[in-house]
Formats: structure tokens, sequence, C-alpha cells
């Protein structure tokens, strides 16, 4: 499970971890990302050792440069031996490649693409293309500068300029240089027989862009049904063609975060079938990607920007990016020997009198690293001193200490407190801390928080509810301070109006810590952008407005491109383009990062809230009915799900339609009776039999039995045979 999922079930069943036997954290370096998934997954870890004392841990990573200090780490928390294993052997090779123009080659190219374009009066520019050459270093790394541990090597591959008419005579141009000497490169290398992934780190919308310009292959073979079916499903959740389909046709793949799940396994899919001959992708995804690739290419060295990250800590994230997707070229039984190329961020001539260090320093100095160069430093190390300095403040947290604060149980009672934070590899790497100063760091939290419920005047359990819901006490008591307000008659007993509720909550609460709990940020290049304006708060009320009906939308089951046209511009429905200015891939990380990520821990203090204070605040003489209590419990689940409704929700639960239309429209055809949906094990009994006959071919084609769009029919047609299979 990831490490969010892993908090979610320590705080609310802690006790299941108790037994725990075998505790196996791959790619452990995510300690070290800055932000808030860095420290959580260091504070998950450190309870896990917590609560389970006798666990066995086996921390894995490719990019480790100390893992000793982990294995130090590991038996200072356990008392018991650790031993790092280092195994640099590979059971592949790869060549490490940097491409340039051939200079030669790229004046005569430029020469005839010239007298061309003189020849054609009314042309202005002309594309031509130039041979690339590759230095490449025999041994790996490019860490010696030994010219014996170099070759140049002269290809057949080439990439495209484009030359101009100007008043002076000619001249060439590179505009757009680095994604098309990508794409070219990848198309050249996939047509000389290779399987290649092509990874464009600078931005997440480039890769449908350049896939989109490759004339692809003729590749025969049978068509791949499962294919078919996963991208039918796509088409209906998006409300229009997949643009996948037309790439795939062609032999090309794409996986980007601005995609849906069916859409990315679909490219898995083609590419481990042979079906693909290329994916494009983006370098955070490269961590994740295990494809028989023997080629890698690396479309420039520049990753997206972070405001957040400090220069040394985006360098920090770019060597490990490209590190990671040099690393995916060669798999075993596919490919022995492989090769990465990088192509730098300009374009640039190579040939035999350049020398391997100019090389390297301008163009890949990233390359100069084994893959196990990652220094993994602790993101909880400034929090730890801080507090033992006594400089830390409620006001000055940055996501790292606010994201400890909402983590760690900060009762009173400070043992448990103590006991995480003992266990903590920034502990770990601070030999001068001794038991009494982590107590002294868990007491300062504790007082912090004691401040925080004193200047509120919020009553004591919001600590609890503050460790519940996984909210910082700062999050939590602003949120009580609106959700008090509520009036007891304005209690809905369904999803949707639970999550209308929230939204009214959150647009009454004062705006940095709604822009602490929300990545407001997303909503820059929508008609809700005056969120992420913290100066714009006079067009606030509009904007949440937009943000309501989006919410509501998600949760009614519309498509993503009908709430695009609501979320991002009027003119967006039906259309697909991927692209950096197209709606889709807006409304889809959109959806991802606030509704099925930053709603979602939102709503659970909201209910945690909600149903404390019926038993806690007297005063309030708020009662939940079993309907409201029922339909609070589920929104959490319901905003992830896109489920607005029990019913819709009860499908995607227990049904197996992990489909957000697809569970909307199960809910229409086969509505689950009343009586089923009071608890989860009478939902779940009842999905049983009724998927059977939902997912039934025959049912499902009988037009006097089920009215549905040819849509429709396609779409659950599809999930009945990919449950098949």
């Amino acid at each position: 499970m990831t490490p969010e999922k892993c908090s979610l079930a320590l705080r609310q069943s802690p006790e299941a971890f108790a037994r725990l036997a075998l505790c196996v954290f791959d790619e452990c370096h995510l300690i070290g990302e800055p932000g808030n998934r860095g420290v959580l997954a260091e504070l998950v870890m450190a309870q896990i050792l917590y609560l389970a004392p006798g666990v066995t841990v086996l921390m894995q990573s490719a990019l480790l440069e100390n893992p000793e200090e982990l294995a130090a780490w590991l038996r200072q928390a356990t008392g018991r031996p650790c031993e790092p294993i280092r195994e640099p052997w590979r059971p592949t090779r790869t060549l490490r490649a940097v491409a340039g123009f051939d200079e030669p080659g790229l004046e005569r190219a430029q020469e005839l693409a010239s007298r061309e374009l003189a020849a054609l009066p009314r042309r202005v520019h002309m594309a031509f293309n130039a041979p690339l050459n590759l230095l490449v270093n025999l041994q790996g790394a490019w860490a010696q500068d030994d010219p014996a541990d170099y070759a140049l090597a002269r290809t057949v591959l080439t990439a495209p300029l484009t030359v101009s008419r100007t008043d002076d005579g000619f001249a060439v141009s590179a505009d757009g240089y680095v994604n098309n000497a990508t794409g070219a490169v990848a198309q050249g290398l996939a047509d000389a027989g290779h399987r290649v992934l092509a990874f464009i780190p600078a931005n997440k919308h480039y890769s449908f862009s350049v896939a989109a310009k490759l004339r692809g292959f003729n590749l025969d073979g049978d068509p791949d049904d499962q294919l078919e079916h996963l991208l039918d499903l796509a088409d209906f959740e998006l409300g229009t063609p997949s643009l996948l389909r037309d790439l795939l046709a062609k032999g090309i793949a794409v996986h980007t975060s601005a995609m849906l799940p069916e859409e990315r396994r679909a490219s898995e899919r083609a590419y481990e079938r042979g079906i693909a001959r290329v994916v494009f992708a983006t370098g955070t995804l490269a961590q994740g990607l295990n494809l028989p690739a023997t080629a890698v290419v690396i479309g420039g060295i520049n990753i997206g920007y972070d405001p957040n990250l400090s220069a040394a800590q985006r360098e920090a994230r770019q060597q490990a990016q490209l590190l990671n997707a040099v690393g995916r070229a060669g798999r075993p039984y596919v490919a022995a020997r492989s090769l990465a190329i990088v192509l730098p961020n300009q374009a640039w001539t190579l040939g035999p009198e350049d020398p391997a260090q100019v090389v390297r320093a301008k163009a890949a100095p990233f390359l100069a690293q084994e893959d196990a160069s990652f220094v993994l430093r602790s993101q909880l190390e400034p929090l730890v001193a801080e507090a033992l300095h006594g400089d830390l403040t409620v006001d000055d947290m940055g996501v790292e200490e606010l994201t400890a604060f909402a983590f760690l149980p900060l009762r009173s009672d400070v043992e448990e407190a103590v006991g995480v934070l003992g266990r903590t590899y920034a502990v770990a790497r601070r030999p001068d801390v001794v038991e009494e100063q982590v107590r002294i760091v868990a007491a300062s939290m504790v007082r912090l928080g004691e401040q925080v419920l004193r200047e509120q005047q919020a009553p004591d359990w919001l600590v609890e509810a503050a460790y519940e819901s996984g909210l910082s006490l700062r999050q939590i008591v602003a949120l009580w301070a609106q959700v008090r307000r509520l009036d007891q008659r304005e209690f809905p007993d369904t999803i949707i109006g639970w999550a209308e509720v929230l939204v009214d909550v959150l647009q009454r609460m004062p705006y940095p810590i709604v822009a602490e709990m929300l990545r407001l940020e997303d909503l820059d290049g929508t008609l809700m952008r005056d969120l992420a304006d913290a100066n714009a708060t006079t067009r606030h009320h509009d904007a949440w407005g937009v943000f309501n009906k989006v919410v509501e939308g998600w949760l009614e089951g519309v498509s993503l491109t009908e709430l695009a046209a609501v979320a991002v511009r009027a003119d967006a429905s039906g259309k697909n383009g991927r692209g950096s200015g197209n709606p889709l891939p807006k409304i889809i990380g959109l959806t991802e990062q606030i509704h099925v990520f930053g709603m979602t821990r939102i709503t659970g203090g909201l209910a945690v809230l909600v149903t404390s204070a019926v038993a806690r605040e007297t005063d309030l003489g708020w009662q939940l009915s079993p309907r409201a209590a029922r339909a609070l419990e589920q929104l959490s689940m319901g905003l992830r799900a896109g489920a607005g409704d029990a019913g819709s929700l009860l499908w995607w639960r227990f049904g197996g339609l992990r489909y957000r239309r697809l569970a909307h429209l199960a809910a229409r055809v086969l509505p689950p009776p009343e009586n089923v949906l009071a608890t989860d094990e009478s939902a779940r009994q009842w999905a049983r039999g009724a998927r059977e006959t939902l997912l039934d071919p025959e049912f499902l084609l009988d037009t006097e039995r089920v009215t549905l769009s040819d849509d429709e029919r396609r779409a659950l047609l599809a999930m009945a045979l990919l449950s098949d299979t």
C-alpha cells in the first residue's frame, strides 16, 4: 500500500499492526522526497517500528548512496542486527550516451535545404533532417575523464531542424528542438528493432504532442480484445474517444499522469505485447515503469518546476528522476545489452574533438553518477532542530512540519509521540539526540497544540479528532470553527448533500488554512483560478460557486468532458486533445488531486467533527438520523469514487465496478433495493448476485429488458468481457 493508505490504516486500526512480522519498503528513497510525502513515509515507518517491535524490515532501493545510515537507523529503532547489502551487479549492461549533431553532416543538410528553399521563392521555411553522433561511455557512469573510456559513434539517426529565409540569406532554427529530436530518435531506434522508452521530463503534456507527430509503425498481428475493452471504458469515462486509440493504432503508447488508469493500463499492455514499439512518458513515472525496453531516450534534462523546492532539492530530484529513467533500459531475458541516449536541452554539434568532461558538464552532469548516488536525508530534521532550539511556531510551519503535526498523536500523554519520534530516521541521524531530548521535541509540539486550542477557545477533544482525520491541529480547529455553526436542520441524508455542506464550510474558512488543505495551485488555468490567488479574495465567491458545480458533477457521474466544460471552459465538451492548452488533462489532474486526494482527507475531518460533537457538545443539541449518519460515513469514499448516491457507491465498492460512470450506470440499470443500503454486509451480499446479472452479455444485449445507448452498452460489455479474462 502507499504511505497515504498505510497512514490511514495506522490511525484507524493500530492494533492490527501489533503482530506484523515483515515490512517491505520498496523504493525507500521516497523518504527523502521533499514535501509531505517524504515526511509521511518516514513517520509511517517509525510508527510501524513502534507498534510492531518484532517486525523484520526489508528496505529496497537502487539509488541510495548511504544504505549504511539506514541500517544504523533500523538497528537503533529495533535493537536488532541490521546489515546493508550493496549489490552493484546488474544482469544487463547499459551504454550511456549523449547525442549531438554531426557538424559536417549538419552543414551538408543545411546547404541542401537552403538550395531547395531558394528554388521556392514563396516558401519561407524548409524542414530538414541532420545526422546525429553519439558520445558513448564504454564503462557505464561518466565518472572518469580518460579518453580511452569513450567512443564517438556516427549513427543513422537524425533529428529535424528548420532553415528559414531571412534578409541576410538563410538561417537555421532549432525551435522545439528537444521534443522534435526525442520523437525522431525514438522513431529511428524503433525502426532499427529496439523497444523504446522515451522520457520527456519537462512537462507531462509533451508526451502526447510528440507521439502525435510520429508516423509510427506498420505492425501486423491479431487484434487485442482486452486493449479495446480498456479503451472502451476510457471512452465512456471521458465522454469522447480516447486520443490514445489513434496512437496505439500506429504502434505508439503514452504513459503520463494526464491519463485515466484504464489508458495507462492499455499503454502498458500494448507495449508488453509488442503492439506498441515506443512509449512516451514523463520523468516522474520512470520509477514506476517496469517495461521491457532495450533503449531509453531522455528528451532534455529539465524536470517539471516546483516552486516549493529549494535549488538543492530541485537538483536532487532531477538527478534521481533522470538516473531512474536510465535504469529502465535493459531487462533480463529481453536484452542483456541496452542503450540510454540523452538529448541535451539545446541543439549542438558533437565531434571527436569534444572532450567527455566538457560534454558531460554542458549536456548531462547527472551521467557522472552511478545509479546508487542519492544521499538519503530526512525531511524531518529541520523540525527536530527547531523544536530543540525552541524555534518551532505554528505560523512558520512548512509543509513537512504540518505533515508531522497532523500525523503524530499530540495528546497530553506524550509517550506514543515520543515512541514514534524516537524511531524516526531524523533522530537516528542525530547521535547527540537522546531520549530526553526526543521527549522535549514531543512536548514542544504538544504545547503548540495546546496553544492553538487556547487561542481559538477550542475543546480538548479536537486533538483526538485531528489525529483520527489526518489533519493538523490548526486545520481541524479552523474546520471546527465553521462546522459548529451548522444548523442541525441542514444535516442532509445523502452523500451529495454532505458534499455541498463541506464546500460551504470550506468557503467560510480562512484562506491560508484552505490553501494548506487543498492544492489550490491545481485550479490555475480553470474557471476557479481565483482560488489559487491569495490576493483575489473579492472574487473567491464566484470561484467557489464553480467549485461546487464541479464537485456536484463529479458525484453525479457526468463525463469528464462535460465536467471540463464547467471547470475549464464552456467549449470543452467532446474535445479529446491532451496538450497543455487542452481542457481534458486539466480536469483529469484536478479531479485526482482535489477530489480523490485533497477533499477526501477533509471529509474525514468533517465526519469526525460532526459525530464527535453529537456525543460531546451537548449544548449544541445535535442529533444525526441513521440515514444522515450513514451518508456522512460514506462521504469520503463517495468523493473518491465519484459516487454521490448510495446506489452507485454500492456498485463501486461491492460490485467490482471501480469505474465512476460505470457505477452510476449500473445503479440505473439495476438499482439496489432500499433495504440493502443500510449496512455494508447487506450491500455486499446483494451485489454478488446482481453483478452476475449485470455482466451477463445476454442480459446486456437484450434491448427489451435493458435500455442503453450504444456507448453505455459498449462500456458494460467491455467490463463484462474483461471480467471473464
